[in-house]
């Protein structure tokens, strides 16, 4: 064989393998060009059976939906269905996702009883016997004082969990609540004054006895009557001085026929509606002392 000849065909050889090689790498790109551009399954297409993808693929939606519309924007634009979405919460229960849970999901939603992020929790604790709820306590005990919730929109994830607790009638966890948010974020502690005197929690008294001196007459009053069902000796001094002092009054309404009753010169009767709680909630907190 010439020497030109065999230059020749180690040329060809040598071209041809640079070309499998490069094809190789464009076939490779190809195909990760592909699973980056059509990433996991759409969540909201799947928002009834998620059941059927394992922990790692459902993680790996929830986090693409977030970015895309699962968001507080679409919620209010175009009305995201709680129904659907507690799906979302039940199904990452089981996968002990509690940080998606509570730090990230949980937060979505306007503030108070009914906002979204309630609602999913209610929904996807229900829909998994309680699971939720237990994913909470394990999160709460792992994550306490400065950890808790302690992320961009915590305020609003505690709002949404202590409304939750209270409308899915966890009421039963004063202490733990107590325990997990000392030492929190000011913000997220202050959340769950709500959940303490609605629990009838006694970590509710330096609340209520704080609302004594609220403005609103009727928060005054409120906190009178939680105080006079949780409270003890504690604070009659505080309950006695609001019963002496507290001038704001309703008329009295006759209960027979809805008028107003009037005094025997004819002015409207009036009565002390606050002082009058109070001093009736002073009255059931010596009564518990006194047997006692």
């Amino acid at each position: 064989m010439s020497l030109s000849r065999l230059v020749v065909i180690v040329s060809i050889a040598g071209l041809s393998s640079g070309c499998s090689e490069l094809g190789s790498l464009l076939r490779t790109s190809s195909a990760e060009d592909t699973k980056e551009a059509s990433g996991p399954p759409k969540l909201y297409e799947h928002l009834d059976d998620l059941s059927k993808f394992d922990c790692t693929t459902l993680r790996e939606m929830v986090v693409a939906a977030r970015k895309d519309y699962f968001n507080d924007d679409n919620i209010n634009e175009n009305h995201l269905e709680e129904d659907k979405y507690g799906n979302v919460v039940g199904a990452l229960a089981k996968c002990a996702e509690s940080k998606m849970i509570f730090e990230d999901i949980a937060r979505l939603g306007g503030p108070g009883p009914d906002s979204f992020g309630t609602g999913i929790l209610i929904i996807g604790d229900k829909r998994t016997s309680g699971l939720v709820f237990d994913v909470f306590e394990a999160y709460a005990k792992a994550n306490t004082g400065p950890a808790f919730l302690a992320s961009p929109g915590g305020r609003y994830a505690a709002d949404h969990v202590a409304f939750w607790l209270l409308k899915a009638d966890h009421k039963d966890q004063c202490d733990m609540i107590d325990t997990v948010t000392t030492g929190s974020d000011y913000n997220i502690r202050r959340q769950f004054n709500e959940y303490f005197v609605e629990a009838n929690c006694k970590q509710a008294m330096p609340i209520l006895v704080e609302r004594l001196s609220n403005k609103d007459p009727d928060v005054r009053h409120l906190a009178c009557a939680r105080l006079g069902q949780i409270g003890d000796k504690s604070v009659l001094d505080e309950l006695d001085a609001v019963a002496n002092g507290d001038n704001a009054v309703h008329l009295v309404e006759r209960y027979s026929d809805g008028q107003y009753e009037r005094t025997p010169d004819g002015r409207l009767a009036t009565k002390h509606f606050v002082a009058d709680m109070c001093a009736t909630a002073a009255s059931l907190i010596r009564a518990r002392e006194k047997g006692r």
